[in-house]
């Protein structure tokens, strides 16, 4: 059971902040959740569950902390620096076990779709895991038709390991599949053991 707390994050980008979730957050991150909710329905059904009210996004937003505090994850907004637009949101996982992992999700808004956020978001939340957590290894869950999440994970030199059926279950209660990607820490145990072995 893990239960080292994790701290907050605070990234600053070329273009983006990227902060764990704050309760003054919850009318933009409602709002996000209300403009999404049909792109939310597969691959986001907590979020879209838990957020259907500021009301409900306040109180989801302090349950995620609580477990950031338990140290099992870490929810943090996405905004564009420039004027701080709320742009969508980007979690990380840590999972049980040695050595050291985690796994990413993400979402940005359907508005700010095409222009490389959730590819720069990705890339400093991995360099995040590798140095602060010390994880070795970070994976991401992507369904098949996801071509924009597939060509992320492919531009950021994620391997694709296997596709997964039946992996979880959308805001309706259906099974779906996930093809999983995986990144290694360049300067981890787990690389040089890897290399070590052929």
């Amino acid at each position: 059971m893990i239960n080292r707390s994790i701290k907050p994050i605070l990234l600053s980008t070329e273009r983006l902040i990227i902060r764990t979730y704050l309760t003054v957050d919850a009318p933009q991150l409602h709002t996000f959740v209300m403009e999404n909710q049909d792109l939310l329905l597969d691959t986001g059904p907590l979020t879209l569950r838990s957020n259907q009210s500021e009301a409900d996004s306040e109180a989801f937003i302090r349950a995620r902390n609580r477990d950031r505090q338990r140290g099992r994850w870490v929810w943090n907004a996405v905004f564009r620096k420039e004027d701080l637009a709320f742009l969508g949101q980007i979690v990380v996982t840590r999972l049980d076990g040695w050595p050291k992992r985690g796994e990413i999700g993400y979402f940005i808004a359907r508005q700010h779709h095409g222009k490389g956020y959730a590819t720069e978001a990705v890339h400093w939340i991995v360099e995040y895991c590798f140095s602060e957590l010390e994880m070795h290894k970070v994976f991401l869950r992507i369904k098949p038709d996801n071509q924009a999440s597939l060509r992320v994970a492919q531009k950021l030199g994620f391997d694709r390991l296997f596709l997964r059926e039946h992996d979880f279950q959308n805001y309706d209660g259906e099974w779906l599949n996930s093809v999983y990607w995986s990144r290694k820490a360049p300067n981890s145990w787990l690389a040089w053991f890897v290399r070590a072995q052929g």
